[in-house]
């Protein structure tokens, strides 16, 4: 029965997130795009995102607020686990979160726009390549074995060459860590130097 009540929760969910997406997102765009008022397009995020956690009936606590720097930029860097974190800490970490996302979500009608007009970055993934560098609404990928010196910028600290978000979140669980004996220190070193400025 708790199987069923799931499923009918999760379509209910689906449905009722499209159709707001459908209706408040060309809302959004036509003020937001005119008139640059892109924190617009953020209140409607949070609203959709709001009504479909609550839909789903997922709850989440945060911990540790208290530790996030006030006044001052801050980077999160998000090892999820399912489809159901990204909009979690888009809701729960800051009400104007910019997002690396899969460029292939820019395909989605009205979605797509809204997160490239809301200042989301689009990162093109494919096989062996790795982010090198974003631009104003995408990121450039470059083969790996076509790349001076990638290891000299992102270490040997983790597998990931491909991912920024990736490596950056392994590179501070090091640090959180206190992890001594890792291939690349000054990887970690430079993570620490950047948290640590004033």
């Amino acid at each position: 029965m708790t199987t069923l009540i799931a499923a009918v929760r999760s379509v209910l969910t689906y449905v009722v997130v499209s159709l707001y997406v459908l209706i408040a997102g060309p809302i959004g765009l036509g003020i937001a795009i005119p008139f640059k008022l892109e924190g617009v397009l953020y209140e409607l995020g949070h609203i959709g995102v709001g009504l479909a956690l609550g839909l789903a009936g997922i709850r989440y606590r945060v911990t540790g607020a208290e530790r996030v720097p006030v006044g001052r930029a801050v980077v999160f860097c998000s090892n999820h686990e399912s489809n159901v974190d990204p909009p979690v800490l888009f809701q729960a970490l800051h009400r104007r979160l910019h997002v690396l996302f899969k460029a292939e979500l820019k395909k989605l009608p009205i979605l797509g726009k809204v997160m490239l007009a809301g200042g989301f970055v689009a990162v093109e993934r494919a096989g062996d390549r790795c982010v090198l560098a974003v631009g104003p609404d995408v990121a450039v990928m470059f083969p790996e074995t076509d790349v001076e010196g990638l290891f000299d910028q992102v270490g040997r600290n983790t597998r990931y060459v491909m991912h920024p978000e990736e490596i950056l979140a392994d590179n501070f669980a090091l640090l959180v860590l206190g992890e001594r004996n890792v291939p690349s220190p000054e990887i970690v070193e430079r993570v620490r130097t950047i948290l640590t400025a004033p």
